[in-house]
């Protein structure tokens, strides 16, 4: 039905009872309205969707555009195509279309989607009747995967690596999609629509640095081959963390000390033992990217242990390049206290002679001061006292040995051994030496001066000391 029954009487006459009339009738026509959207968002609209209309006898339509509608015209008309074009709201408006059945087909979808099904029949029946044609496209979709692994000649996959997915834009600005993790089959996996884009690793996996490689950068476009396999390996150089510490003495900065022990202990409390070698340096090699403490444990022979703990955050550790730990010990320095006394009423000697000996047998050489003897590179080896302070011995195994013992008294026939260590030095040690003295027994015979062989008792006799 393409006419109506009423219509402009045009001519009319009545002969032998017969009226005829001539009605002129007006050709109704609809209009059809193509809106083309996103397949899974219908708010997305989409231009630049291209159709073409069929009536029944399979022959395309042809239309003249005016104002962005179209309008159903002939063929030889100016300006008149065979193509429906969307417009920026997804929607292409076809006026003066008959009522009939027809056939839509999107011959050129949206870039970056694909074209709907062809064939798409529509039936326009009621007057003066604007049909809406809603037409979806899904996007075309590439897979897109980065590969984990480790550097060398035989890389290992790595898992817990994760990559950001950025669009680039015409003029290179970046924006940020989304972030995918590698997983056991060391692979991150991402689906993208055209467009220009850039993948770049942001987290390493645990005990590998980052990527030295710069960002992928790949383009998805109509250009690209069917079936095109987007695919790039990153491969990561494995960490190399170490945390040393340099012991060195407290009053000298360059006088390094070997034997210290150190203990590097993780957050999960296992505990590795370092010593410091002729460099002064204690270093853990290898070591995980973790929290540390590091306390020294045994101080080099002859220093004070250090009490100081050091706290060692992951995040100071830096790859290929030390965390070095400035560490200092304090020189046992210890003094004797000599006293030489009687050995009966502990009464103080005066005038004695000594020396003191170090492990290695060599005597000590010392210098006079005002509180008693110093050790010294120079000076004498004699110790000229009955009582005397000896300061600066550092520690270590000694033996005092007298030259010369005091006035009327025997010398010691051995030496007499002491130590000076971490647990005396503060302190000092106090050594009293006891001496002798030296007597003599003195007979005295009273006899008769006429017969020397009678003796005489009863003689009382006084003695004096000169």
């Amino acid at each position: 039905q393409v006419s109506r029954i009423s219509g402009d009487i045009r001519e009319q006459s009545f002969e032998n009872g017969l009226l005829t009339l001539t009605i002129a009738n007006t050709r109704t026509t609809g209009s059809l309205l193509i809106y083309k959207h996103d397949a899974y968002d219908k708010e997305l609209p989409l231009s630049g969707a291209q159709f073409k209309l069929l009536g029944e006898d399979g022959a395309a339509l042809w239309f003249t555009v005016k104002n962005g509608v179209y309008t159903v015209a002939d063929k030889t008309a100016a300006g008149a195509g065979n193509l429906l074009t969307t417009n920026a709201l997804g929607q292409a408006l076809l006026d003066g279309l008959e009522f009939g059945n027809y056939t839509v087909s999107e011959v050129k979808a949206p870039e970056g989607y694909r074209a709907a099904a062809e064939g798409l029949q529509i039936k326009l029946t009621a007057q003066d009747e604007t049909l809406r044609l809603d037409v979806p496209n899904e996007l075309i979709l590439a897979n897109v995967t980065v590969v984990k692994q480790s550097d060398g000649e035989t890389p290992e996959n790595l898992i817990g690596a994760v990559f950001a997915l950025y669009s680039v834009a015409e003029d290179g600005s970046r924006q940020y999609l989304d972030e995918a993790t590698t997983l056991y089959d060391c692979r991150a996996s991402f689906t993208v629509p055209y467009g220009d884009y850039l993948i770049a690793e942001v987290r390493a996996p645990e005990g590998y640095e980052l990527s030295a490689a710069e960002p992928w950068s790949f383009s998805f476009n109509a250009d690209t081959q069917k079936d095109y396999e987007f695919t790039y390996t990153f491969k990561n150089e494995k960490s190399n963390y170490s945390i040393e510490v340099y012991k060195h003495d407290a009053d000298d900065a360059g006088k390094a000390l070997a034997g210290a022990e150190f203990a590097f202990t993780d957050s999960r409390g296992f505990t590795k033992v370092v010593a410091t070698g002729a460099d002064g340096i204690a270093r853990l090699e290898n070591a995980a990217y973790d929290d540390y403490t590091v306390r020294e444990i045994t101080a080099p022979d002859g220093y004070y242990l250090s009490d100081q703990v050091f706290t060692v955050a992951k995040e100071e550790l830096t790859h290929n390049r030390p965390l070095r730990l400035d560490a200092a010990d304090t020189l046992i320095l210890g003094s004797v206290t000599l006293r030489k006394v009687d050995s009966e009423d502990s009464s103080k000697l005066l005038d004695a002679e000594c020396s003191v000996f170090g492990a290695d047998g060599a005597a000590l050489c010392w210098t006079e001061t005002e509180d008693g003897y110093a050790l010294s590179a120079e000076g004498e080896t004699l110790i000229h006292a009955g009582e005397a302070i000896l300061s600066g011995l550092p520690a270590g195994e000694y033996s005092i040995r007298e030259i010369t013992a005091p006035d009327g008294y025997l010398t010691l026939d051995g030496d007499r051994a002491f130590a000076i260590n971490a647990g005396n030095a503060l302190a000092g040690v106090e050594i009293e030496i006891e001496n002798i003295q030296r007597k003599t027994a003195v007979g005295i015979i009273k006899m008769d001066s006429a017969d020397r062989t009678v003796r005489l008792a009863g003689a009382e006799f006084t003695l004096y000391s000169l």
